[in-house]
């Protein structure tokens, strides 16, 4: 559906004007965000060894930001509802292959939307246990194989805990929340977006306090290391580390916690 220029008629009924450039911008904004790096950094970290995995993630950025100006100049250039449905008809033609290639972006989009709203859920639950451990005693689990062709064998598990009634329901607050005038999600998505930001920047205040202070653990460690070796033999244990500072980390946050 289009905004009709001005002096023409208006003969149907029009989208309401509900978002403006600051709820836009934040709805944009927690949709690029999501639950992954909630979940993921920590991972990553963990098998990287070390804080240079988050050069992914400013690799990540520069990316976005590309992918953000490839979207201004496509809304500037065909302004008007639809997003990439609309895109994608216009660039390969609305009579020809644009037809089939829209059709199949909505189609995917019906599989790719509840399994990132399911995600959310299943991120949120997971970090609820750390508050409530009960909610990760299970009460029953499955497992089974499927033979796909061209795949191989794929292992599915089926586990219910109460952290998945936590995520069935988070889904349908969800849905029950964008259920409305979409002037209520304008102050909705600003809402989520002050919270984000705000998880943001206690995640990243915690992690640079927290580390400062593993920090000067590793250093005390160190010092009382090379403090006994010097009385036992003159060479010490500082001439060769016995240790990785991987290890030495992990230890100092062990007992630290």
């Amino acid at each position: 559906m289009t905004i009709p220029r001005a002096g023409e008629p208006d003969t149907e009924p029009q989208l309401v004007r509900g978002l403006g450039l600051g709820s836009a911008t934040a709805l944009n904004m927690i949709d690029m965000i999501g639950v992954g790096p909630f979940i993921t950094i920590p991972l990553i970290v963990t098998a990287m060894g070390g804080p240079q995995a988050m050069l992914g993630w400013v690799l990540g950025a520069v990316l976005a930001i590309c992918d953000g100006l490839v979207w201004e100049e496509l809304g500037a250039a065909m302004p008007g509802s639809g997003g990439s449905y609309q895109y994608l008809k216009e660039i390969y033609g609305p009579q020809k292959l644009g037809r089939l290639v829209s059709f199949l972006f909505i189609w995917q989009l019906s599989f790719s939307a509840p399994l990132s709203i399911a995600s959310g859920a299943i991120g949120l639950s997971q970090y609820a246990a750390f508050f409530w451990p009960g909610l990760e005693r299970v009460w029953s689990t499955r497992t089974g194989s499927v033979n796909v062709p061209l795949i191989g064998t794929l292992q599915l598990t089926w586990v219910a805990m109460p952290a998945t009634l936590v995520a069935i329901g988070v889904c349908a607050l969800t849905a029950f929340l964008l259920y409305r005038r979409i002037t209520a999600i304008s102050r909705l998505s600003t809402l989520l977006w002050a919270g984000v930001m705000g998880t943001i920047g206690w995640i990243i205040f915690a992690g640079l306090t927290h580390s400062t202070h593993i920090g000067r653990s590793i250093c005390r460690r160190t010092r009382s290391r090379c403090r006994a070796g010097s009385s036992v033999d003159s060479a010490g244990p500082c001439s060769s580390p016995p240790t990785t500072s991987v290890d030495t980390i992990t230890s100092v946050f062990s007992e630290t916690k």
